[in-house]
């Protein structure tokens, strides 16, 4: 069974994941919450929220941070441009900008910005504003818990068997395009596709998908050749 440390983690759909400390702080990464259709109604309101991670800005990912970063006034890790674009509007004092390679810690939190292979822009009010390289990011929970959010990345194998192998991540979350075949690129770790992937310890299965401190809502249905 997967040991979280007293930390909780929490699939909204999409790409967008909640990681709840045992003393309670709360972070978001990629928070389209409230107007994603993949997010449970039960998920869709956010009583508190500390920190948000984000990966890259497109509107999936970027998705709701405006308004809950005004609702709750959140710390928020982000590319570098990308946070100047969100000091520009009003969250000067919330933003903790990144270059890949770079780690800080927010509250209870310990990232680390990695490589991904994507694009990023911003979508303000139909202009298109550069956001930034896109970017994976490496979480460290309290209890040494620790959690890879790799974004919207295009897969690159070496990178994976360095999070996998060197910083024992476990539990890591793949973005990806439905059907891609990339069980050969994690290090022989079984994977399940869909949009997204996770690789606990390297064994996949319903058991470790959901323990208790894990809660899996949205896309729970992949078909059976996507496992």
């Amino acid at each position: 069974m997967l040991d979280t440390k007293g930390n909780r983690i929490t699939y909204f759909g999409h790409s967008t994941f909640s990681l709840v400390t045992a003393s309670g702080q709360v972070a978001l990464i990629d928070p389209w919450v409230m107007t994603n259709p993949l997010c449970p109604a039960a998920l869709k309101n956010v009583p508190r929220l500390d920190a948000i991670f984000l990966t890259h800005a497109h509107s999936d990912h970027l998705g709701d941070l405006l308004a809950l970063a005004k609702q709750h006034r959140p710390k928020i890790a982000a590319i570098f441009e990308t946070c100047l674009w969100l000091g520009s509007k009003g969250f000067e004092k919330e933003i903790c900008p990144m270059g890949k390679g770079g780690s800080q810690t927010v509250g209870q939190f310990e990232i680390t910005m990695t490589h991904a292979f994507h694009s990023n822009s911003i979508d303000d009010e139909g202009i298109r504003i550069y956001g930034g390289e896109p970017a994976g990011l490496v979480i460290r929970l309290p209890g040494g818990f620790t959690v890879y959010h790799a974004g919207d990345t295009a897969l690159f194998g070496d990178d994976f068997q360095c999070h996998a192998h060197q910083i024992i991540v476990e539990i890591s979350c793949f973005a990806v395009t439905p059907g891609i075949q990339h069980a050969a690129c994690c290090s022989g770790h079984h994977s399940r596709i869909g949009l997204n992937v996770f690789l606990v310890e390297g064994r996949l299965d319903e058991a470790t998908l959901a323990p208790p401190e894990f809660s899996l809502a949205g896309e729970q249905a992949l078909p059976q050749n996507a496992r």
